[in-house]
Order: structure tokens, then sequence, then C-alpha cells
């Protein structure tokens, strides 16, 4: 364990754990990469631990597999051979914090943090899901393990987030430790476009709690809201175990000609889309930060999402687009979008004009100084 003394130093060994890695593509996969790395390039030693099979090669940073028994569909481990594992990593390594990423279920996360204190290892803990009913669950294992007693840093990816934390970790202070990316990255020139036909596009996984299928269903009500003249086209970028059950829904609605499944693009490719599209939309209802349409409304795109989730933390109504109570209001407001184009170009070039606070150079700051603050939590209780 890292003594008082260590604390000032700039340079960390830190041991990020999840149990979602690449080579699986999602929001947390590529934010648990980027964190990763852009921590290595701040001087920190990083290492990541998960169960997730893949290469262990070729990054800045060095990734521990744990090559273990996964449950079925759930894909999380739970053998005593994998915590086993764990520990023995922790114990090998020696780190000055370990930073674990907590969704819903998050075994290994949960465990690594379980033996972080075992071992006398100051951590940070960041949930990275909207909890909901579900931290009734958390609140039993905290019956019995009294997790939230112990000298760990909790925090959470958005004000929401942060707000469901702090109903199970009351008296503690419990801060945001947002995701990020980088803003001028995202910054595209709009291309030339024709002003009959609009692109409205969207980012998700293909599963049920992300809604494709609300979302394609509630196209056939706004083009009738729309005069002949004007034509829509959907994209729905993403791969995901629905995608057959949109496509049968797509033909069933006749909406083969408007709605595309893109599937899976890197990050350029969707740069390109956006700088031809016209409105990004979000139909999920609770998402802890929505990194892909703070993307879009970096790339200059009014975003249209649901008013429950993170995404209120950089979008408000009418300046970088409009959030939603129900499916009929977001329905409206895709509606004033298209029919309004002053107001649509008003919203894009605030868009391309302002930064959001997200920028990977000061959520590092964020970072690291959550890190420091930890280490003195963990150093002063085990004095």
């Amino acid at each position: 364990m890292t003594d008082s003394s260590q604390i000032v130093s700039s340079r960390l060994k830190i041991a990020l754990v999840c149990d979602w890695f690449l080579p699986q593509i999602g929001g947390t996969e590529m934010h648990m990469h980027d964190l990763a790395d852009r921590l290595s390039q701040g001087g920190h030693e990083v290492h990541v631990i998960t169960p997730v099979p893949g290469s262990e090669e070729g990054e800045k940073y060095r990734i521990h597999r744990l090559n273990v028994s996964l449950l079925p569909y759930a894909r999380c481990i739970y053998t005593r051979g994998a915590f086993k594992k764990i520990e023995s990593i922790l114990k090998k390594e020696a780190f000055d914090i370990v930073h674990c990423h907590c969704n819903i279920i998050s075994p290994t996360s949960y465990g690594s943090l379980y033996l972080s204190q075992k071992l006398g290892i100051p951590a940070v803990a960041t949930w990275d899901s909207i909890l909901g009913p579900y931290r009734f669950g958390l609140a039993f294992l905290d019956w019995i393990f009294k997790w939230s007693r112990w000298p760990v840093l909790f925090s959470g990816v958005s004000e929401v987030v942060v707000r469901d934390v702090a109903l199970l970790v009351t008296k503690r202070e419990v801060c945001v430790l947002p995701n990020a990316l980088n803003v001028l990255e995202w910054k595209v020139a709009p291309v030339a476009r024709d002003p009959q036909e609009l692109w409205i596009v969207s980012v998700m996984r293909l599963f049920r709690k992300k809604r494709g299928k609300a979302l394609v269903a509630l196209l056939p009500k706004v083009i009738k809201r729309l005069p002949a003249n004007i034509r829509i086209k959907l994209k729905i970028i993403g791969e995901g175990p629905k995608r057959e059950a949109l496509e049968n829904q797509i033909k069933r609605l006749g909406l083969e000609d408007i709605v595309e499944l893109s599937g899976y693009r890197s990050r350029d490719e969707i740069r390109k889309i956006f700088s031809r599209a016209d409105i990004y939309v979000q139909p999920t209802r609770w998402e802890s930060f929505g990194i892909a349409a703070l993307e879009a409304r970096c790339a200059g795109l009014p975003v249209v999402a649901k008013v429950h989730g993170g995404v209120k933390g950089f979008i408000r109504a009418g300046r970088e687009g409009f959030l939603a109570r129900t499916d009929l209001e977001l329905e409206d407001h895709l509606v004033r979008l298209i029919l309004e184009p002053e107001l649509r170009e008003s919203i894009a070039r605030n868009n391309r004009e302002t930064e959001p606070p997200f920028d990977w150079q000061e959520v590092m700051k964020q970072h690291e100084a959550v890190y420091q603050k930890a280490m003195r939590i963990g150093n002063s209780t085990a004095r």
C-alpha cells in the first residue's frame, strides 16, 4: 500500500477494473479504453483488469484478461477462482489506486472493490449506470458487507447517477466523474445537403432498453405531420441482438426506403454521417450519460432526447436541442425541428461554436484529483 509521502507523486500505478471492455463495442467499453489511453499518455502506469476475452497486445497500457469461465448470456464472472485471480493481480502489482467501474451487474468491479479494501489499497468506485430500483439489491449487499462504510471515494458519471448512489452512501460525499471526448475531434464541417431531405441519426446498441423499436414506431407518426415535399431518412448506427426484430418491424411498417440500419461504424465513419445529418435523436428513457449524444452535439447536431438521463447535463431546451418526458413530446420536438429550419440552424450553430465541459483535458484533471483524494482517504484510514 502507498504511504502518505507517495501521494504527491505525479505518476501513479492505476488499476482500471471493468466487467465490459474491448473488443466488445459500446459506450462503456470505448470510455474505458479512452480513459486508460489518456492516463497512460499523462505518464501514469495503467493496467486494465477485465474478464472479457481478447488480445493483451498493442496498447499503451497493460490488459489483464482473467481467462475464466463466464456465466452464459450475462457474460460475467461467478467462480471463486476468478476472484482469486483478481486478488493475485492486485497483490503482485501493488497498485497505488484501484478504480472500479460499476454497472448494475458488475461482479468483477464489486469483487475488486472488496479485495482492494482487504489488501489496504485506496480505491474509487464509479457507477456507469442509473441504478433505479436495482439500488435495493445494492442496499441488501450493503447490509451484508457494509460496503458503504468502506474508505472508498464514490462517484457517478452524471448528476443523475450520483443522486442514485448518494441514496446508498448517506453522509458520504459522492462526486461526478464524467465520461469525456476529444471535443475538437468531433467538430465536423456540415456538407451541402438537399433542404427537402433531412437525415435523422441515432447511435445505439440494438438492445431492448435502448428502445430502437420505439424510435422506429414513432417515424410514421412524424411523417404524417410533415408536408409532402419534405422527405426524412433515419439512420440507426449500431449492432445488437434486436437487429432482426428491428428489421422485421421496418418491413412491417413499410419503412425500408426510410430507415437504414447502418450496423457498427468506426468513429471516423460516424463523424462523416454526422456531417451529413440534420438531427440526432436518443430514445432511451434512462441513459446514465449519453456519450453518443454528446458526440453529436459537438458535431453541431441538434439533439432530441429523454429528460430523465444524464444527457440533460449538456442539453438545454432550445439551446443544444430539446428534452422530452414522453414519446409524444419526442415526436413533437422532431416535427418542430424538421419544420423550422431557422431554429434547427440556430441550435446547430450554437453547438458548433460552443464547447461542453467534457473534453478529456479537463476530465483527466478531475480523475487525477479524485485519485489523490481517494489515496488520502485510504491511507488516513489505514493509519
